[in-house]
């Protein structure tokens, strides 16, 4: 026997809208987007103060992080206004810190793309102490491998303007002294690493071949360093390595370093319009 013939569809009917009515009153008022963002940040705040960060925990979950296979991807080594040389952090080191420092809200996007060049912008809170850092980064649109599309440029493009600000972001807000650490740490990894005659030369002639790729040849390495790539030593190879990791982030390009023309930035407008003509490609 069905249970539902023996039950006053009148009386379902009812209690099914009584039921309704008393669920919807006992239900929170909705929330809009302003109010559950506000209220989804008053919470995050609660709980990073509740549970605060360690530092010596952060430093030592970073070092954790950094070994023979990674040191390489940790820096740059650049020169400052009086010419002398230093080693700045990489996003891959940025995003390593940001990820064991805990209790940060980060926050990226691209804003706009103009002319020959993509902005990004990158906003990041320490919830512990209510510190905003917003920065941007900006990306030139330009095509070394003639076999991307225009889009695929533009991604890519994107890509590094807001890796470029994220990174500038995380390292605001991080202590300087957690950052010398990580550095001389991957420093001396590498170094260690070439601590031998043999293992300079083979790690100088691996470095050679990934410079040949770029189209980079054993003259212009030479000329950048104003030595013979022979007399190279351990602090050549780690500039080398450093050298390598900017390119590869477009922080700079080949033709910036070495005079090396590849596809030229101006020519942008060219391949635009050259893949907009083009049918395959809508």
């Amino acid at each position: 026997m069905n249970l539902l013939n023996t039950i006053d569809m009148q009386d379902m009917k009812k209690f099914t809208r009584d039921s309704i009515k008393k669920s919807v009153k006992s239900l929170p008022p909705k929330l809009i987007p302003e109010q559950e963002a506000s209220l989804q940040m008053m919470t995050s705040v609660d709980v990073a103060r509740k549970y605060p960060r360690n530092l010596q925990v952060v430093t030592d979950n970073c070092l954790a992080g950094i070994d023979i296979n990674t040191a390489s991807k940790c820096f740059y080594i650049i020169n400052d206004p009086g010419n002398e040389k230093v080693m700045i952090p990489t996003i891959y080191l940025a995003k390593l810190i940001s990820q064991s420092y805990h209790n940060l809200r980060i926050e990226s996007r691209v804003r706009e793309q103009r002319r020959q060049f993509i902005t990004s912008d990158c906003v990041i809170i320490d919830l512990e102490s209510m510190l905003i850092i917003k920065s941007e980064g900006v990306q030139a649109i330009y095509n070394a491998d003639k076999t991307k599309s225009f889009d695929q440029m533009i991604i890519e493009a994107g890509n590094f303007a807001t890796a470029k600000a994220t990174r500038k972001a995380i390292l605001s807000i991080v202590p300087a002294s957690l950052i010398d650490t990580l550095l001389k740490t991957a420093s001396d990894i590498l170094t260690g690493d070439i601590s031998t005659t043999e293992k300079l030369i083979s790690k100088r002639d691996e470095l050679i071949q990934v410079f040949a790729s770029y189209g980079i040849s054993d003259t212009k390495i030479s000329e950048y360093f104003k030595k013979d790539i022979f007399l190279f030593n351990k602090f050549d190879i780690i500039e080398m390595i450093s050298l390598i990791n900017q390119i590869a982030d477009s922080e700079i390009s080949v033709d910036e370093l070495f005079g090396i023309k590849q596809e030229s930035k101006e020519g942008i407008n060219d391949i635009k319009e050259s893949y907009a003509q083009n049918p395959d490609n809508h």
